[in-house]
């Protein structure tokens, strides 16, 4: 169709005609242009969307190690003491020690008996159940026993039976007896590392 045909055309035609000539570039331009660039478009908003969570995620992680950091520098000297309770395995000797030295400073003789923590590797601290036999007199058995409370280790006493030391009695003359010589055994856990 040439343009002077079109010309002569009435108006309705001529709408039609147009309308047929420029629909087909509106649709390239729409599905070649337009579409692509709301779809990437789309795909920016979702990967901002994404940065935006992942951001916030990192500064609610920097805040919690900033909270978690403070939380441990308030709590590190009470787990001092808190290590300090427990017996560590390759320090047996230093709490050996610390009860001889109750044991001098209160006048008394004693006998420690350490039963061998199991092997149960699962647990990180193992009861160890200890028995100790002291004797001497009676104020220096009690202020003992308060010395061994004292001690910074953690000391669960079971059991404690105080009696009057008959082998004094039986080894002694009557003059050397004295009236306040007992015997104590006490049966207690400790707790190792």
């Amino acid at each position: 169709m040439n343009f002077k045909n079109f010309q002569n055309l009435n108006t309705r035609k001529k709408i039609n005609y147009l309308f047929l000539c420029i629909f087909p570039v509106f649709f390239i331009i729409i599905y070649f242009g337009i579409i692509p660039a709301i779809d990437s478009i789309k795909n920016l908003r979702a990967e901002l969307i994404s940065q935006k969570i992942e951001l916030e995620e990192k500064i609610n992680q920097d805040k919690n190690i900033a909270s978690l950091n403070e939380r441990i520098k308030r709590i590190e000297p009470q787990l001092e003491i808190l290590n300090k309770i427990f017996i560590n395995k390759n320090r047996e000797l230093d709490f050996i020690t610390n009860l001889e030295s109750v044991e001098k400073k209160n006048s008394i003789t004693q006998k420690l008996t350490i039963n061998p923590p199991t092997s149960d590797e699962k647990k990180l601290i193992k009861t160890v159940p200890i028995t100790i036999e002291a004797s001497g007199r009676y104020v220096n058995i009690l202020q003992y026993l308060a010395d061994i409370e004292a001690l910074p280790y953690y000391v669960n006493v079971n059991k404690i039976e105080i009696t009057r030391d008959t082998e004094k009695i039986f080894n002694k003359s009557t003059s050397d007896i004295g009236a306040n010589d007992v015997r104590m055994l006490i049966g207690a856990n400790t707790y190792w590392k």
